[in-house]
């Protein structure tokens, strides 16, 4: 796992232009949960079956609980892990790097 956060900012930078690919874990395409998983080392542990809509945020959050600590929402830090949701019953994850997100 890349511990310093500009490791994991220059790793998620890395894969910017890599095309999406629904459950993807490599470099011929990524998710948001791809992207989050590569950058932090744990594309092997990172879930595979999920559907692109749908999933409960309580389920989320159960889900990236097992692998990082949750806070507050504010201040938001460089390479922060955002959970948003975009649209109903549609959720996605990003990488703050301190001028912007990157995302799947």
């Amino acid at each position: 796992m890349r511990s310093d956060p500009a490791s994991r900012v220059a790793a998620a930078r890395a894969l910017i232009g890599t095309p999406f690919r629904l459950q993807g874990r490599d470099a011929d395409g990524l998710d948001c949960i791809g992207l989050i998983a590569f950058v932090h080392g744990l594309e092997v542990e990172a879930p595979r079956t999920y559907a692109l809509r749908g999933t409960p945020v309580d389920q989320a959050q159960e889900m990236l609980g097992r692998h990082f600590a949750r806070r507050s929402a504010t201040p938001i830090r460089v390479a922060d892990i955002l959970l948003l949701q975009p649209g109903l019953a549609q959720l996605h994850l990003g990488l703050w790097t301190g001028t912007g997100l990157v995302h799947a």
